[in-house]
């Protein structure tokens, strides 16, 4: 087997033999990875079991609901997701290899070992299924196949909004191959991508009541002060610091860049143009947080493996001896640091227990209005959410109150720290709202989380 194909295979054999001990004994979840799995159980049981939440795309819930559909269970969720990442990889290396050949491998290193993707890879969130997806689609946009990027891109979409950037981009590159470059049209890009999505669109009208309910709800969602950054220097270099934090090796992205607009031409230069939106759009908005950073972390690599080749090709042209030697140094000291901080990633590793959120699995058919989505994780019962925020959940418990068996009431639902007195008032309020007429059958503690089970009024009476 010649060179170029057995070293990436190798490289992708030991990233899925280093991510083995997450798939096989589990670490604490995200409150997101429960909306996710219960989302796909709503769908696959048409309103019988799990959770709803209209703001989310629904790509990772038809994924998890069809593998919970069949039986399956954590490991396999898991396994299904290492998949997307290692996709990812295989992506990165493929569209890597078309400009800067077999150093192509060093992005996909610098990708793999970064701590926040690492500690993803078999997360059930929508970061590395959607990234997967968006990089298909610059892959096959720049072998010239628009009418299978457009497709790519709608399911990049579906699964993490965000995502529309990937069309916003093409769309301003399609503008300047018009009027600046050649005349190149892009329009089965964009009717792919159309028809791609127009199935997504009428069952939004159908079932939310609007063709784009949905991506509305998420443009509030953007403005997530629980997740703000303070001061606009901390903002503005929020996500750079991110990079760097990951591995210092990807902020030659910047020089890479430049030399990528100098040096290349045509359909390639679309991968500039993907890395400065990105960087743009999660700047600009609200809420930031460093998983985010997925998005747009496989295009910063494969640009600083570009300047990496461009500048190893400088110094050997150079007869500089001493240069490319401190060069690849440099280089391999960014990711093996890089690897460090992914492996730290082991210390929160633990056999998942279902612990207090299993206590519904005694229960089935009930129905449990919930501040907290854990409990979707380990077993499929019916829930209802009122956790949008402390001032809203008031509301929306009384809404749902008549309609349920059991509530659910955790004090730690929403992050009171940045939002004043009245943030915690009004959540003490609602707990004694919610233990005025419903008699408690559980209070208990779960991984730092306290936790209070009514039986409701209505199921008593």
């Amino acid at each position: 087997m010649r060179p170029f194909l057995w070293l990436p295979l190798a490289f992708f054999v030991a990233f899925v033999a280093l991510q083995l001990p997450f798939l096989l004994v589990g670490r604490a979840f995200f409150w997101d990875e429960a909306v996710y799995l219960g989302m796909g159980k709503h769908l696959y049981s048409f309103g019988a079991a799990g959770l709803w939440e209209p703001l989310r795309p629904v790509g990772l819930p038809l994924v998890l609901g069809a593998f919970w559909l069949l039986g399956s269970g954590f490991v396999v969720y898991r396994a299904v997701m290492l998949g997307f990442a290692v996709g990812v990889l295989l992506l990165v290396y493929l569209v890597g290899r078309r400009f800067m050949g077999g150093f192509a491998l060093v992005s996909v290193a610098a990708v793999a070992f970064s701590p926040v993707f690492f500690d993803g890879s078999a997360r059930l969130l929508s970061d590395v299924p959607s990234v997967f997806f968006a990089l298909a689609a610059l892959y096959f946009f720049v072998r010239g196949s628009d009418s299978v990027s457009g497709f790519f891109a709608a399911l990049a979409f579906i699964f993490r909004y965000p995502h529309g950037l990937v069309v916003v981009s093409v769309l301003f590159f399609s503008a300047a191959s018009l009027f600046y470059v050649r005349r190149i049209s892009h329009r089965a890009f964009f009717v792919s991508f159309a028809v791609a999505l127009a199935p997504f669109l009428l069952a939004n009208q159908v079932f939310l009541g609007g063709l784009f309910s949905p991506y509305m709800d998420y443009s509030q969602y953007q403005a997530n002060s629980a997740y703000a950054v303070d001061g606009f220097f901390a903002n503005a270099f929020f996500y750079l610091a991110v990079l760097l934090r990951n591995s210092p090796f990807l902020l030659f992205f910047i020089p890479g860049a430049v030399l990528f607009f100098r040096k290349e031409q045509g359909r390639l230069l679309l991968l500039p143009v993907l890395m400065f939106a990105y960087l743009a759009y999660f700047t600009l908005i609200v809420n930031k947080q460093e998983r985010f950073a997925i998005a747009f972390l496989p295009f910063a690599a494969l640009l600083s493996g570009y300047w990496l080749r461009e500048a190893f090709v400088f110094s050997r042209s150079r007869m500089r001896v001493f240069a490319w030697p401190l060069l690849v140094l440099v280089v391999l000291l960014c990711l093996l640091s890089s690897l460090r901080g992914s492996l730290q990633s082991y210390g929160g590793m633990s056999v998942q227990s279902p612990g207090v959120y299993g206590f519904f699995s005694q229960y089935p058919g009930a129905v449990v209005l919930t501040s907290d989505p854990g409990f979707v994780m380990f077993s499929d019962n019916l829930f209802l959410w009122y956790y949008e925020d402390p001032w809203s959940a008031a509301d929306l418990y009384s809404r749902h109150l008549n309609d349920s068996d059991f509530v659910v009431f955790s004090p730690d639902f929403f992050p009171c720290d940045r939002f004043g007195h009245d943030c915690g008032l009004s959540k003490q309020l609602l707990l004694e709202a919610v233990s005025v007429g419903n008699s408690l059958v559980l209070n208990g503690s779960w991984g730092g989380r306290e936790f209070y089970v009514f039986r409701t009024g209505a199921s008593l009476g």
